[in-house]
């Protein structure tokens, strides 16, 4: 049994977990690096403004401000950061995951807050769960990852929390050269749910893995439409009628996607 070797920043062994070898679906959980007195930079919040009919509403909500232009599209009004969206389902996105990897060995960490320094690590994108299966309603809030070439150490902030516990979170913000990738696609109702891309950085790592999955999408047969990129199968679910919304399945119709026409 193979064994993964975990260092912290100042190298010394921070300790050995088995690795998973023969079956690809399984999970090899390690321990990233946790930094507490790493640097924080302060990032000011920006003002989000959608445009709904004749409507509009501003809201702060972070470091990116977007403007829904029309039902459909979104038009991301980034400074330092660059983000993709797309419709994909399991059949769309296997083979641009392929892709993506297949310049360089990347790794896929899953994101969110943890309760140990542990997380599931993919080595490779066909040991990802699911692919093209949503893990939660609102197509943003399922299952994401944080994408890295594989010799890339990442650094896990810690925080305690209100129960006084300790907490352990991986941030795009914490780790310059990675890619935040959340998939998301089909929910149990049939509805296609967007995924997307996106960094906060704008160093030549990070921005070079935008572009490898941009080139993936291009190549895999993604066509873009009114600034989203839809695979084969997903522009034939919107040709059939089907429903692709750009927020949740619990949203109203008007974000849905829609074409007048679609040739």
């Amino acid at each position: 049994m193979r064994r993964l070797h975990l260092r912290n920043q100042r190298g010394s062994n921070a300790g050995m977990l088995p690795a998973q070898g023969s079956s690809a679906r399984q999970s090899r959980h390690s321990q990233e690096t946790s930094d507490p007195a790493s640097p924080r930079r302060r990032r000011s919040p920006i003002r989000c403004h959608f445009k709904r009919g004749n409507r509009d509403s501003n809201r702060v909500i972070g470091p990116m401000r977007f403007a829904f232009m029309n039902n459909n599209s979104l038009d991301a009004d980034i400074s330092s950061m660059k983000r993709i969206f797309f419709f994909a389902t399991p059949i769309d996105i296997v083979p641009v995951l392929a892709r993506f990897e297949a310049a360089a060995p990347l790794k896929f960490v899953e994101m969110g807050v943890t309760t140990t320094p542990n997380r599931p690590i993919y080595l490779t994108s066909s040991e990802i769960p699911n692919p093209g299966i949503a893990t939660h309603e609102t197509g943003f809030m399922s299952r994401a990852y944080l994408v890295s070439l594989r010799d890339t150490k990442n650094s896990i902030n810690t925080f305690i929390d209100r129960n006084g516990e300790k907490r352990w979170s991986l941030q795009n913000s914490d780790n310059e050269d990675t890619v935040i990738l959340t998939i998301a696609g089909l929910w149990k109702t049939g509805t296609l749910l967007p995924g997307n891309i996106s960094t906060l950085h704008a160093n030549p790592t990070a921005q070079q893995l935008m572009k490898r999955f941009q080139s993936a999408l291009r190549r895999e047969g993604f066509s873009r439409i009114q600034g989203w990129w839809l695979g084969a199968e997903a522009l034939e679910r919107l040709k059939a009628g089907k429903r692709l919304t750009v927020t949740a399945e619990q949203s109203p119709p008007q974000f849905d996607f829609a074409l007048s026409t679609v040739d």
